[in-house]
């Protein structure tokens, strides 16, 4: 992909228009989900902190390149954010048994907890975004959501 020099931006730009829409609901329902968690108490963690409990929670034993290819977040921001959970006592890193350089992320029982408030928040959210999609719309909604990842992942020399 060419290297981008000057900044185009024509209203009638429909793939640009596509990605602020995108990234405007995207922002909207982060701000959601971070303002749902202030109500809930979890107080001092975001919505990708939570992101990566859960991931861990789903796949105990991951590895810390495992979370950053999973978010697609680098293994300095993964990292970060793994501190900040152990801090609180929601998650532990120990070496691997096989290959003492690895290290193996595992949820807690306090964490276990805290996914599962997570989870209910993130499920009311997601029920009053989508909820009242048709299924063949979510299944649409959901496909090219996969193609724009795909897409995203492939294009990551373009920043």
């Amino acid at each position: 992909m060419k290297k981008l020099t000057t900044c185009h931006a024509p209203t009638d730009d429909t793939a640009r228009t596509t990605f602020v829409s995108l990234m405007t609901v995207f922002g909207t329902a982060q701000q959601l989900l971070r303002d749902r968690m202030r109500v809930e108490q979890v107080d001092g963690l975001g919505p990708l902190h939570m992101r990566i409990l859960c991931l861990c929670f789903e796949q105990p034993g991951g590895t810390q390149q495992q979370l950053a290819n999973l978010t697609g977040r680098d293994k300095g921001q993964v990292a970060h954010l793994i501190h900040a959970l152990e801090a609180r006592g929601l998650m532990v890193r120990r070496a691997d048994a096989g290959d003492g350089r690895l290290l193996r992320m595992s949820v807690t029982a306090a964490g276990a907890t805290e996914v599962q408030r997570f989870m209910a928040i993130e499920t009311e959210l997601a029920h009053h975004l989508f909820g009242e999609l048709a299924a063949d719309e979510a299944e649409q909604l959901q496909a090219l959501a996969r193609q724009l990842l795909l897409r995203a992942r492939a294009s990551s020399g373009i920043a």
